[in-house]
Formats: structure tokens, C-alpha cells, sequence
């Protein structure tokens, strides 16, 4: 069976997975619409030597700032969620998002 691919920053990805990945995007953003009168919301954008998923930065310096990196479990690579969330960590040091 032939599976269709989308290009998705950089990505060759299922348009199934891509649209999954738009809709949770939408809805985390969506969520965070509260958040508004206290942070700066933004998603995707350029950062360090790469782009976040989403970041909120505080509007008042003593709240802290937030960095979301979204993953989808490679279970080849990743045996529990542990180790998931231990390679989107290394990813926002390693690209410097909070630059």
C-alpha cells in the first residue's frame, strides 16, 4: 500500500502524523489562551539554532519562562517515556531555544 508523505520542517512525515501533530499543537494552544494577559505565547518560531514548539515568556521578569518541545515516542530508539522526554530536553539545550 502506497503511504502519502508531507515535508514538514525538514521532516518527510505521514500526513496522518502531521495532522495529528497540527492538532495537538491546536489544541495545547488553545488551552493557553488563558495564559494570555500573563505570557507571550508563541509557536514555531526560530530560536537558537533551531525552532521550539512553543514558548510562553512571562511578561513580569520573576515568572519563569517555558519552553514545550513535543514528541512522538520512537520506540525503536526510545524504550520508555522517560527516555522520550530526555532526548526533547537534550534537544532544547542542544539547539539553545532559550537564545
Amino acid at each position: 500500500m502506497f503511504k502519502k508523505t508531507i515535508k514538514f520542517l525538514g521532516l518527510r512525515l505521514s500526513i496522518i502524523i502531521f495532522v495529528i501533530i497540527l492538532l495537538v499543537l491546536a489544541i495545547v494552544l488553545g488551552l493557553m489562551v488563558e495564559l494570555k494577559d500573563s505570557y507571550y505565547i508563541t509557536s514555531n518560531r526560530e530560536s537558537g539554532y533551531g525552532r521550539y514548539d512553543v514558548m510562553l515568556e512571562p511578561m513580569e521578569q520573576e515568572k519563569p519562562a517555558f519552553v514545550l518541545e513535543f514528541k512522538v515516542q520512537n520506540k525503536e530508539a526510545e524504550a520508555t517515556l522517560k527516555d522520550t522526554v530526555a532526548v526533547a530536553l537534550k534537544q532544547i539545550e542542544d539547539k539553545k531555544y532559550d537564545t
